[in-house]
Formats: C-alpha cells, structure tokens, sequence
C-alpha cells in the first residue's frame, strides 16, 4: 500500500493514480512522523511542500526518526533542488527524490539504493580540482531537450553505449537521477554546480557526452551542442506558446529532429516554416541495438567515426 502526502502537487499525484490514500494540506513533519508511525505501509511519497518548513534538510531528518527512509520517496519542489538540499537527503539516507511525476513513477518501479546516488554525496565532499586553463582532451558533447520529454536521456545513453566499443566515453546527468535506471557504469548524476569539476575530472577521456536538462552551466562545458526536437504537431504548438521566439534563438544551433517519423519533404517544409537547417532526423531509437544506424550516422555528422 502506498501513501500520500501532498499540497502543491497534489492534483499532479493524484492523476498519477498510485494511491487511494492521499492527504492534502501543510503538515507538521513531528505530526507525519507520529501519524505515518502507526500504518503499515510499502511507500510513503511526500510532495515536499506538504512539510512545514522543508527548506531545512533537519526537518527533512526528522522523519527518519520515525520512518525507515528507504519506504520514502520525496517529490521536490524547485526551490529545493539544489546542491545543500540533495546532498542533506542523501547524507540522512533519503535516497529516492525525484524532481517531477516521471522520476516519481520510476522510482515507485526501481527504487535507489545509496550506490545510485553516492556520487552525489561525494562530489559535494570533495575540493574542487583546479580549473584546467589549457586545451582540453575529451570532446564534450551536449544534449538539450526543447520540446518537453524530448528524448535526451534515452539518446546520451544510446550514445554511450555505442561509442564505449572504440572510445574511452563517460556520461553525465545533470540535475536528474534517470541515469541510473539504465545501470551503467558509464553513466553518472550530478547537478550543476559540480559539472565544471566533473568535467575536467575527466578530461582523459576521448569523449564526454552531457545531458544538460536544461543546464546552462552544464551548455557552457560542451565543445557542441545539439538541441532535439520532437517534431509532432501537439509538441510544436506547446513550444511556440510557451517560447515564440524558440526557432529564431535555435537559428545557428544544431537542431536534431528526435522520434521523428517525417519524410524528407516534410522535414524540408518544417525547414521553411521555421527557417531552421536540420542538422539531422532522428527516429525513434531502440535503446537496445549496439549498432543502431541512425546513432552512428549522428555520430558521424559530429565527426566521430565508428
């Protein structure tokens, strides 16, 4: 049985339909504690801003006075993903937060254990290495979703998969923790303010590939950057609403068409219509092909033969 205990995002859980048991309001976390204490229960999911001042990792804490932290799933707010805030749930043994519904269900599916996370706790425990001023070794390359759930994840991974055969190639997450469902040792989670360490703490490799979320100091870091559309009529019109001047700023970008099924004319009347050159079509991938064609193609418009 699972339990709920949300505020903010409630009417998001609630479409979820992962409980029948859901509380709504701002609760004291002494009170969740003491009340939770009496059920039984296989997970108890908190959308953060149901807890009384949550900003503070010691209210957080003190629910696992209570509560066996591994049955908790904590839903964040914006406000709270930060580097202080992951690295205190960590550190209290709060292993399975996600930032929004999707990393939710994947955690009710797969939960964490500390080793899917401990790279969190420590690089936020360890001196910055010192800022490499000369030419770096490794080619970065970044992935940025601009249509919503564009498919950047599911393409870092494929990426690696395939490039680890000849090269030397490491993976990283920024601001999310999808990465460790695929159980890589070539992939890594982080979040932003680490990602300039992390990067020169590779530099010895011959390829780095980033999945930005969105992340501007993580764009910074990339040697080349390509931004993934997904060309469906539904996502296109939610993007110009929300962002109508999105193909004039991607107009000298590297622009992917992802889970794309146009045809070649069709791909020439979206290039008119936005006045976007495409740099490539991307299908859907089947993330378990070692030899997809279309990945290596990719690849090989960036300049990395396979």
């Amino acid at each position: 049985m699972n339990i709920v205990i949300a505020n903010q995002y409630s009417e998001l859980i609630k479409q979820l339909n992962i409980s029948e048991n859901i509380y709504t309001g701002l609760y004291d976390v002494n009170e969740v504690g003491n009340s939770m204490n009496k059920i039984q229960f296989d997970t108890l999911i908190i959308d953060v801003t149901a807890i009384k001042n949550y900003q503070y990792i010691s209210t957080i804490k003190q629910l696992t006075n209570y509560i066996d932290a591994s049955k908790i799933i904590i839903l964040l707010d914006n406000n709270c993903i930060n580097d202080e805030f992951i690295n205190g749930l960590v550190s209290v043994g709060i292993y399975n937060f996600a930032k929004d519904t999707d990393g939710l269900l994947k955690l009710l599916n797969d939960p964490h254990t500390y080793n899917d996370v401990s790279g969190y706790r420590n690089e936020y425990n360890k001196d910055t290495l010192p800022i490499n001023n000369e030419k770096r070794h490794a080619k970065v390359i970044g992935l940025v979703n601009v249509t919503r759930h564009a498919g950047s994840t599911t393409l870092a991974y494929s990426l690696v998969k395939i490039l680890k055969k000849k090269y030397n190639v490491i993976g990283i997450e920024v601001d999310a923790t999808d990465f460790s469902f695929f159980k890589s040792k070539n992939l890594i989670s982080t979040i932003s303010n680490k990602i300039k360490y992390l990067v020169n703490k590779y530099d010895d490799q011959d390829i780095i590939i980033i999945d930005t979320n969105d992340s501007n100091k993580a764009i910074q870091e990339c040697d080349q950057v390509l931004y993934l559309v997904e060309p469906t009529t539904i996502k296109i019109n939610k993007l110009m609403l929300s962002k109508p001047t999105i193909f004039r700023d991607l107009f000298d970008k590297k622009v992917v068409l992802n889970k794309c099924f146009l045809n070649k004319w069709d791909i020439a009347e979206f290039e008119n219509e936005s006045r976007l050159k495409i740099f490539y079509s991307m299908p859907s991938i089947n993330e378990r092909d070692k030899t997809d064609p279309n990945v290596i193609k990719l690849l090989a418009k960036l300049g990395i033969k396979i």
